[in-house]
């Protein structure tokens, strides 16, 4: 409890004395760039409905602008260890492509309060303590349509047996950008600190028509009555947000940059699913 509240008296004064420090705005200029390409080191993807195909994954993202508000889009991801092989290396491994384009309807601009961390410091009991100021900055927004074709092939166990499962179709959806490069100098020391980095939030309908199934063997042909035990509506949905660096290294300092990325949703055979990843812009431009 003593610590508890010392831990609080702490936080308590030091965002008191981050509220008052003075600083220098350098630049405040949201960067949408034409071209963002981004590594997936560590994607892990879990589907309640398809276990087997739980999954840790690598692959490339990123989009291309072409023309006005048209960019081209893709996702390549491709398991490099997966449960079901772990058992049967006769299984697929998990490989998603998704190639498509967006379309963005309007831009607009707004003054929001962003954090900007001035400093961190490790406690003796293992906690974090972050010293923060909250400085006005202006964010920028696209709102834009997408869609594509979509790709998966991936291990499916089920009560037929053994299945290698390939899913292709179409998504389309709706995608929110967002994008904020915010610089500031501290009046005391003249030490810089940045805050930038971009978002998509996006949200898609899933229509996979087209899906096959084999024996993992691939000598067994699937039955008229194994089709039927294995049947399922085709369309799905999903939801989440992509974060990923921006802006030049000339604002921010640094010429790569972390990148996350996060969806949940509904896929046909595949149930309720999460994913979520980490790793590394290469390309901003």
């Amino acid at each position: 409890m003593k610590n508890l509240i010392l831990l609080l008296l702490v936080f308590t004064i030091s965002y008191a004395h981050a509220q008052m420090i003075e600083y220098n705005t350098l630049n405040d200029q949201p960067v949408f760039p034409k071209y963002s390409l981004n590594l997936d080191l560590m994607n892990m993807d879990v589907n309640t409905g398809n276990f087997d195909n739980l999954s840790l994954n690598a692959g490339l993202w990123g989009y291309a602008s072409i023309a006005g508000g048209l960019e081209a889009q893709f996702t390549v991801r491709q398991s490099y260890l997966q449960l079901a092989r772990l058992v049967n290396k006769q299984y697929v491994g998990n490989t998603e492509v998704n190639l498509g384009a967006a379309f963005f309807l309007n831009k607009f601009s707004r003054s929001e309060k962003v954090r900007v961390i001035l400093n961190q410091k490790t406690l003796g009991d293992g906690a974090t303590l972050t010293t923060s100021i909250r400085v006005p900055a202006t964010v920028s927004y696209k709102l834009g349509v997408q869609g594509g074709f979509h790709f998966r092939s991936s291990p499916f166990g089920s009560e037929v047996g053994d299945l290698n499962m390939t899913n292709m179709g179409i998504y389309a959806g709706a995608v929110l950008r967002r994008s904020n490069s915010v610089k500031i100098q501290l009046a005391k020391n003249g030490n810089t600190i940045v805050n930038s980095a971009n978002y998509d939030f996006f949200a898609d309908m899933l229509i996979l028509p087209f899906n096959t199934f084999k024996y993992s063997d691939n000598k067994t042909s699937i039955t008229d009555a194994d089709r039927d035990i294995i049947r399922k509506f085709p369309i799905g949905f999903r939801t989440g947000c992509r974060l990923y660096q921006g802006d030049v290294k000339a604002n921010t300092g640094k010429r790569l940059g972390i990148c996350y990325t996060a969806s949940l949703g509904h896929k046909p055979y595949q149930g309720w699913f999460l994913e979520f990843g980490l790793g590394i812009t290469l390309l901003k431009k």
